[in-house]
């Protein structure tokens, strides 16, 4: 275990104390910070399919305004995010790693949809939390040495301004969330406010 990883018995802690539709919220916020670097992927690439992510967080939104009777259409948005996610040993990128990560959250924020537990939806903070410590390691490591990183430098790069960020992030939707009972004009706002690139 890295000193300073994901703090996944804190998050779980909060999670719980939110309602179901809070926690996915959380969870679709986390995912739908990590569509960018879906996108840069698909660009360099010429691989994938951002509108089947886009479409997925879309999905988890309308959950959590409170839309009913969707699970087949997140089954079937969950499979098509898992068919566009990159096998990152057909690709030389490390976007590919990213946006494997990206194609696992919008995935996971629709799995908290059908199962909104504490522990579901940290799943997708871990996601995005892993995303970011990925981001640090590919600006500073040789992508050979990536594997046998010294301890030292792995943990300093779980201090990076990235994961710093991410981790920011996290904390401040999960306080937020505990302020507001979520209504339509409140969903716009977090989204707002925690994703930063929505419309």
């Amino acid at each position: 275990m890295i000193n300073g990883g994901f703090r996944r018995d804190e998050i779980i802690d909060l999670l719980t104390g939110l309602s179901e539709r809070h926690r996915v919220a959380y969870a679709t916020a986390c995912a739908e910070r990590l569509l960018p670097l879906y996108q840069w992927f698909q660009q360099i690439q010429s691989w994938g399919d951002t509108s089947a992510l886009e479409s997925g967080i879309q999905l988890a939104w309308r959950w959590v305004k409170g839309a009913v009777g969707l699970d087949a259409e997140i089954s079937d948005a969950i499979r098509s995010c898992e068919a566009v996610a990159p096998d990152t040993e057909d690709f030389d990128s490390p976007l590919a790693s990213r946006a494997l990560d990206a194609a696992s959250a919008v995935a996971q924020a629709l799995e908290a949809c059908i199962s909104p537990l504490p522990e579901t939806a940290a799943d997708a903070g871990e996601i995005a939390w892993e995303c970011a410590f990925g981001v640090e390691q590919s600006s500073v490591l040789d992508t050979d040495m990536v594997h046998f990183a010294d301890r030292q430098i792995l943990e300093d790069l779980a201090k990076g301004s990235f994961v710093k960020l991410e981790e920011d992030l996290q904390q401040s939707s999960l306080s937020w969330l505990q302020k507001v009972s979520l209504t339509g004009d409140e969903v716009c706002e977090f989204r707002k406010e925690f994703v930063q690139f929505s419309e």
